[in-house]
Parts: structure tokens; C-alpha cells; sequence
């Protein structure tokens, strides 16, 4: 037995015995299981095999390049493997998703004894980008594989994956009353949340109603979870108000491990999690879709834990024995959709490349996936003119469907880790938006080992895509991006204060903010704005903190604030903030406002500036 096929054997072991999966293989163990399948004795020919073909990750990691460059030899006719023939390594590489090997892929489209496997492979993708335009080349210069592709597209062959069953039967996990994103990941094991199925185990680690942890601060209910397995029934969680927080990425993956199904080409990752709840905090509900999750908002008074539960995902009802049926919804009308594509990011990248491949065939537009209906509107207010701006049009109004370009990304260091997972599995080898900044404000004052390392690798993975990093001790991310924007532009980043006081910035779970980096856009069903509207003189003995204050106090007043944990109403959840009345206030003075409205539940805000204030802000930025 070689040494690394015996310390893989020890690691495997070891995380087996804490109820954990083997994480994917290494650089260094994807180059020893390729050296396996061509003689040497590493690792077990059969092992080998199975190791390369499901526990490598997708996109652009290091082990991703090795795997891709060995495949297209063997697919290509460049060297010979005993264990796996060109047409079998070609569907290895449409089962990497993104990255690498999609440039491979398309190079074989030229190799007339694969380029239909090629052409197959590359159908079922979405992670296309920039190999679009080579793609076309071929098919201009008359490669009939290239044009059989195209046709593919048109018809949205991407939209492979077997639908949502009519009926689903689950068995639910029921914790009463709010559950954060603190409670699902739990912000003292911020480090193991790239590692999902060990994250994971802090899931409730705290308890949460009902819910039992096995170990108290250390564990969740993981040996509940396992009794509730047993039936066979997949899980699904149940809760009262859920995702109220900010780790929205790794809470849905948390969500995703415990009550999902495996996803193939990607190592330690699942999708299609049901959860329920009354309410969902609406950046934490988005998200959920991204990862292709089926959030379902229905009256769970009276459910409990062990319950099975069929939902009829046509028709909007679920039944239970010795319940009445209950309606329910999904948290949007594309759900379905969006979980049979593999999440709302697959969705939009098969839509994009549906749409410019039926353009290169000067075919119309497809039906299926496409997206929701548009709106009119007469007027906009400033936030619907600022992603009316970034579409390229004079306003969106709410309800309508875009993607606007995001000129601007700011990537904290407590989400680094995870967001570089992210770029990688999206296969982003160079942003598309035009400023990414990354900083270490989180971490630089008092960094544990974990931190210091990262503060280490990540700023060449950030710089190597053309993003600029501050470093440790540089300040804060938030100062640094008041001094570069632009008033007409839009943004985004992964803390939940990221807001612009000039232009709009709507904040997103890491997962989306790697999408609108690697891509320059982001998906956007305009929300309704709540106008605020400051009416005199700001008294002498008031500052701005008493501005912030009065928002909420104002909106409780009128009932538009309900604080019950069950039956909780917020005016300005999921909704833009427009500030209006202000115009005297300086740009620093500004942010301050537009920075609170995180702790409000809004998704973004606009505060209108009189135009000398925006002038001097610049011209002290550019000195």
C-alpha cells in the first residue's frame, strides 16, 4: 500500500468516525489517482477511478486543472488509459460543470471521433462565458458540431435534470419561533463553513425550541436527525420565522446538507433542501433559491417534529393524516424552475445562453424559462432609476424582472474563504464587474492562525482575477468604497452594510456576490421602495443617530413595525429605502443613514444629495 493511498485510507477513517464524508481529493491525490489509472500503483486502479470521477471539485481548483488536462489526453487521443476510453472521458468532463473544462470540451468539438459526446456534454452546461464566441467561430468556419450545439442551446438543453416530483414526501424536523442564520451557522465556527457536512454538525447547536442539541454549544441534534432518516422519507426543516441574519450562504448549505440530495460534480454539496416557514428573512429566501433549495411559506402552526408531510408541489397543498389540507406557496413563482436548473444562478446562465444562441440563429425568444413579465410605468423614483440605468433603460418598476450591471463589489474577509469556493465552482478565471475590492477588516485586529493564513492565500486568488486588496489594517471596506463611487451605478457585497450613500447597493449571500463579480450583473425582481421623507430643519441639539432612530420609531408608531417573533410585520423588509429631505447632508453623513437601514430589513437605500455635496465628496476623494 503507497503512503498516500494509506494516509487517504487514515483521513477517510477519521472523518468517517465523526459522521462525516471524506473531503475532495487534494492537488497532490488527484495527480497520485491519475498516475493510478496510468500503471502506477498509488492508489488501487478501481479506487482510482472512482475518486477522479466523483470527489474532484468543479471549476478552477488546483486538483479541477490536473483532472481536466488528464481527461482531454485521454479524450483527445493523446495518451491511453487501460481504465477509461475517449468517449467515457469526454462525459467525465461535462461532469465538471465549469472551469477548465469547458475549454476543453469545446477544443474536442473539432475531433471528429468524440465531437458528438462533445457536443452532448457542453449541452447540459451553462458555465459557458467567453467560450460562446469560440463556439460561434466554429460554427462560421462550418464545424457542423459547433452549429448542432447552437441548435441545442436554443432549445434549452441545459434544462436536463429530472423535475420536482408532483408529490413530495418529507418528514419534518419542527423548531419553534425564529431561527437565525446564527442558529443554522453558528458564528464561532465561521471557520469550518467551507467545509459544509462538518459545519453542518454546529447546526442548532444551541438548541432552538423543541430541537434538543447533543451536545450543548458543541453539537446539534444530529442523532435526532439520524432517527428521523431512518423512515427513509427525505427531511425537511419547519420553522416560524427563518434566516433573520447575515450568513446566508452557509446557513442554506448547512439547510442543504441536512435536508437535501447529493449533487453531482460537486464533492460535500447538495441541493433541492425543503424548508418550511411562516416567513423567510428575504436575502435568506433569495439565496435559497440560488442554491436550488424549494422554500415553502405556508401556516405551520401545529406541526411537529417526525410529522411526515406530502406536498403537492403542482398544486400548492399539502396534507397530512389527521390534519386538514393547508395551502401553500413557494418563495417564488420560478421556483420549480429554478430547482430543476440547479438554483436560480443555473437558471440565469441557461437563460443568457439560450438567448444568444437563438440570436446567432435568428430564432425568437424561447418560453420556457423565460423570465417574469415586465411592467410599465409612467415615473420612477430614484432607486428604479438607478437599476433602470444599469439595464440600460429609464427606470424598472416593481415587479419586473432584470439584471443590471454591478459596477461595484465589496468582498469581506469573514465570507473570503467562501466566496473563493464560490469563483472557483462558477469557473471565474477574470471579473466581470468593473471594481471588486476585497479587505480584511473583520479579522486584521486581533487574526487567530486560521485568520492569518487566509490573509495569506486569498489575496492572490482576489488579484489574479483582476480585484484589488486592501491589507490588514488598511481600515474599513465600507470608507473605501464611499471614496470610488459613482452616483449613477449599482453594487453589491456580501456584509449586509454594504450600502452606497451615492448610487444603490442591494447586499447578497456570498454565492450571488462571487456571481455578480465573475459576471458584472445580478439577478432582480424589482421590489416596491418605502419613501421616507424628512420634513424642516434639523434641530441643534439632534444629530444624525437621532435621524437613524426615528425611522423605526415613526414606523412603529404607525404600525408598520409588529416586534413578535411569531407574527412579525416590518414595512421595510425586502423593500429599497428612499430617503428624501435631506439634500443638505454631506456623503459621510449620508452613509450613516444608508448603513443602518441593514438593521431595518432593508435591501438597500438610495438618500438624495443636493448636487454641490456630491461634487465636493468627489473632489476630496480624488486628491
Amino acid at each position: 500500500m503507497s503512503k498516500i493511498y494509506a494516509e487517504y485510507r487514515k483521513h477517510c477513517a477519521e472523518r468517517l468516525s465523526h459522521g462525516l464524508p471524506p473531503l475532495a481529493l487534494n492537488r497532490n491525490q488527484v495527480e497520485a489517482a491519475i498516475a493510478s489509472l496510468n500503471g502506477t500503483d498509488c492508489f488501487p486502479a478501481r479506487d482510482a477511478v472512482d475518486l477522479l470521477r466523483l470527489r474532484v471539485r468543479p471549476g478552477i481548483d488546483p486538483g479541477a486543472a490536473l483532472k481536466a488536462k488528464f481527461l482531454w489526453e485521454v479524450a483527445s487521443g493523446a495518451c491511453q488509459s487501460d481504465l477509461l476510453d475517449r468517449k467515457e472521458a469526454v462525459r467525465w468532463l461535462g461532469l465538471m460543470v465549469s472551469g477548465y473544462a469547458v475549454d476543453y470540451l469545446v477544443d474536442l468539438l473539432t475531433d471528429e471521433k468524440v465531437c458528438e459526446k462533445a457536443v452532448f456534454s457542453l449541452g447540459k452546461l451553462v458555465h459557458i462565458y467567453d467560450q460562446f464566441e469560440t463556439v460561434q467561430q466554429f460554427a462560421d468556419d462550418g464545424v457542423e458540431s459547433a452549429r448542432e450545439l447552437m441548435e441545442l442551446w436554443a432549445c434549452e438543453s441545459w434544462l436536463v435534470a429530472t423535475p420536482i416530483p408532483e408529490q413530495m414526501v418529507v418528514r419534518l424536523l419542527r423548531a419553534e419561533g425564529e431561527t437565525t442564520t446564527d442558529d443554522l451557522s453558528p458564528a464561532g465556527d465561521v471557520s469550518t463553513r467551507v467545509d459544509v457536512p462538518l459545519h453542518a454538525q454546529a447546526m442548532l447547536k444551541f438548541g432552538k425550541g423543541s430541537v434538543i442539541p447533543d451536545k450543548y454549544g458543541v453539537t446539534g441534534p444530529m442523532k435526532l436527525l439520524d432517527e428521523l432518516k431512518g423512515s427513509g422519507s427525505q427531511l425537511a426543516f419547519c420553522g416560524d420565522i427563518v434566516g433573520t441574519g447575515s450568513s446566508r450562504a452557509s446557513a442554506t448549505n448547512s439547510l442543504m446538507w441536512h435536508f437535501g440530495v447529493d449533487l453531482l460534480g460537486y464533492p460535500n454539496r447538495r441541493t433541492r433542501a425543503v424548508c418550511i416557514a411562516r416567513q423567510f428573512a428575504p436575502i435568506f429566501l433569495n439565496t435559497q433559491r440560488d442554491y436550488g433549495a424549494l422554500p415553502v411559506l405556508a401556516d405551520v402552526d401545529g406541526l411537529r417534529t417526525g410529522q411526515d408531510l406530502v406536498l403537492h408541489t403542482h398544486d400548492g397543498i399539502m396534507t397530512s393524516a389527521g390534519m386538514r389540507d393547508r395551502t401553500f406557496s413557494f418563495g417564488s413563482s420560478q421556483t420549480l424552475l429554478e430547482a430543476r436548473a440547479g438554483g436560480r444562478i443555473n437558471l440565469v446562465l441557461g437563460r443568457q445562453l439560450t438567448n444568444r444562441a437563438r440570436r446567432y440563429l435568428a430564432l425568437g425568444s424561447a418560453n420556457t424559462t423565460a423570465p417574469l413579465a415586465s411592467c410599465s410605468s409612467m415615473a420612477y423614483t430614484q432607486a428604479k432609476k438607478i437599476v433602470g440605468r444599469a439595464t440600460g433603460r429609464a427606470g424598472v418598476s416593481p415587479g419586473e424582472y432584470c439584471e443590471p450591471k454591478i459596477s461595484t463589489i465589496a468582498l469581506p474577509d469573514d465570507a473570503g474563504p467562501s466566496t473563493a469556493d464560490e469563483l472557483s465552482d462558477l469557473g471565474c478565471r477574470r471579473f466581470g464587474s468593473d471594481f471588486v475590492l476585497q479587505s480584511f477588516c473583520h479579522t486584521a485586529a486581533y487574526p487567530n492562525s486560521r485568520d492569518i493564513a487566509v490573509q495569506k492565500w486569498l489575496p492572490g486568488a482576489i488579484t489574479e482575477r483582476g480585484g484589488v486588496v486592501l491589507r490588514p489594517g488598511d481600515g474599513i471596506i465600507h470608507s473605501w468604497l464611499n471614496k470610488v463611487l459613482v452616483p449613477d451605478q449599482m453594487g453589491t457585497g456580501a456584509d449586509s452594510h454594504t450600502r452606497f450613500p451615492l448610487g444603490l447597493s442591494f447586499p447578497a449571500a456570498s454565492n450571488l456576490v462571487a456571481f455578480a463579480a465573475a459576471t458584472g450583473s445580478l439577478p432582480l425582481v424589482m421590489p416596491e421602495s418605502v419613501l421616507v421623507r424628512f420634513v424642516g430643519k434639523l434641530k441643534t441639539h439632534l444629530t444624525v443617530r437621532d435621524m437613524v432612530h426615528a425611522i423605526p420609531m415613526v414606523a412603529q408608531e404607525l404600525g408598520l413595525i409588529n416586534l413578535s417573533k411569531t407574527e412579525r410585520r416590518n414595512v421595510f423588509s425586502g423593500r429599497p429605502i428612499e430617503v428624501e429631505g435631506l439634500e443638505w447632508l454631506s456623503v459621510e453623513n449620508a452613509f450613516e443613514i444608508c448603513d443602518a437601514t441593514a438593521e431595518r430589513g432593508a435591501v438597500g437605500t438610495t438618500i438624495a444629495l443636493a448636487a454641490e455635496r456630491v461634487v465636493e465628496h468627489v473632489r476630496v476623494a480624488c486628491r
